[in-house]
């Protein structure tokens, strides 16, 4: 750890041994996704995590520089409290195609992975419809573990006007795999959601995201 560690849990000020760190038991198995990115020293963890018999979603980052880690950010949901009542833990679980290794023919560029993340913002504040983000066929939105949306359809029948801030920290050029915190709101206290995306042939195969309502000013 760096001496000048700076580390939240869900939105709060915290050192290493708070929070779930105190209660922790077992990570579940098969119900983890990786991402990392070397050139913004970001690593990022989606996981479910027991505490005793109660299960826990996590979301980490970590920013390493240097061979020490500088920065702990960190998002725990548990079924009480979880943002919009979405709670299914049994489906953290990432499906097959956010584990697929890319093709050659299915990688894209570091900016293209991050030019159809910011069309996916642009959608979500309502500046473009569903139609303008390229959603593959099959692909889902799973938040806390429930299913908002499934297929073209449902991406394309949704409007949203929410404020976002365009927090996107990790791009995985290896996995094709982008991740953000991204506060909805500009106020002190918002949903804040945790969101990977999973693109493969400039297609967006899958969503997952982990939210919470908590502080959101903490990384300004």
């Amino acid at each position: 750890l760096s001496p000048s560690l700076k580390m939240t849990d869900n939105g709060v000020t915290a050192k290493p041994g708070d929070g779930l760190w105190k209660t922790a038991t077992m990570m579940v198995a098969d119900a983890r996704l990786d991402y990392a990115d070397p050139t913004t020293k970001n690593v990022g963890s989606q996981c479910l995590i027991n505490e005793a018999s109660a299960p826990a979603m996590y979301e980490v980052r970590l920013k390493v520089e240097g061979g020490l880690i500088t920065e702990i950010e960190s998002m725990t949901v548990r079924r009480q409290g979880a943002a919009n009542g979405f709670f299914s833990p049994n489906n953290l679980k990432p499906e097959a195609v956010f584990l697929k290794m890319p093709e050659a023919s299915e990688r894209m560029t570091r900016d293209q992975l991050e030019s159809i993340t910011l069309l996916y913002l642009d959608y979500l504040e309502g500046k473009k419809s569903g139609r303008d983000v390229p959603f593959d066929q099959g692909c889902k939105r799973y938040e806390n573990g429930v299913a908002t949306a499934s297929g073209l359809s449902s991406f394309n029948s949704q409007s949203w006007s929410f404020e976002v801030t365009r927090r996107i920290l990790i791009i995985d050029e290896e996995a094709q795999i982008t991740w953000g915190m991204f506060p909805f709101t500009q106020s002190a206290n918002t949903l804040v959601v945790g969101e990977a995306f999973k693109m493969l042939g400039g297609k967006i195969m899958m969503i997952q995201a982990v939210m919470a309502n908590m502080p959101a000013k903490a990384w300004e």
